[in-house]
């Protein structure tokens, strides 16, 4: 068996908005939930929620930037490198799911008018991350790791002053969004699907079911 441990900074608590009462519910007591293909928020037809550029990091970054200057009057062209912003672009390409959250502060009215009628406040992230990686080792799909923990970032296609190594370029293709999102404070757990292109799993969504109600979480409303 594959052994899924979860990694990430995680917060204090968490909340999760859900539509119907039922939903939170199963949440609570059964421990039933999905995760939802991050590619899904593409098309999803609350235009409240869907984001084309869901799955592509993108940044600007200060080095040197080449132009090219073509002449309308001859062949002739002038190249020139100075100081600037060069555009930095970010794909994954493993599929990658998610369980969208909400930082404690970020306020439940708005979440409410976005997102449903019914909050529950997760007390213990991390024992959620792990009970969720716990689960997924039960499966017989091949996963990159256990559960990731990430603050999105609202900075797409904004300047990014820092150096970002390998690690955090990756995490920008499933934890940015562009700065319209920011009244959301969005947190994500993450799964990413490991394997073989050929034998990814890349359905819609994962059913989670811990098998039991989650003592951590309380329903607010």
């Amino acid at each position: 068996m594959q052994k899924l441990t979860a990694h990430g900074k995680f917060p204090n608590g968490l909340y999760r908005v859900f539509d119907k009462r039922c939903y939170a519910e199963d949440f609570l007591f059964q421990g039933r939930f999905r995760l939802r293909n991050l590619r899904c928020y593409k098309e999803i037809e609350d235009k409240k929620r869907q984001d084309q550029s869901e799955g592509h990091g993108h940044y600007r970054r200060p080095g040197m930037v080449t132009s090219v200057h073509f002449s309308c009057d001859s062949e002739a062209t002038k190249t020139e490198t100075k100081p600037g912003y060069v555009e930095t672009h970010v794909d994954f390409g493993n599929p990658i799911f998610i369980f969208c959250c909400s930082l404690l502060d970020a306020d439940q009215g708005y979440l409410k008018q976005q997102f449903g009628s019914h909050i529950v406040r997760i007390h213990k992230p991390r024992r959620f991350a792990e009970d969720i990686s716990t689960f997924l080792e039960s499966l017989p799909y091949k996963f990159a790791g256990g559960i990731e923990g990430c603050i999105v970032k609202y900075n797409k296609g904004r300047i990014i002053q820092t150096a970002l190594g390998s690690v955090d370029r990756t995490r920008l293709s499933y934890a940015q969004k562009p700065a319209d999102f920011r009244r959301e404070k969005e947190y994500r757990l993450v799964s990413i699907i490991g394997g073989s292109p050929i034998n990814r799993f890349n359905d819609d969504y994962i059913t989670v079911d811990i098998g039991g109600a989650l003592d951590y979480v309380e329903l607010l409303d």
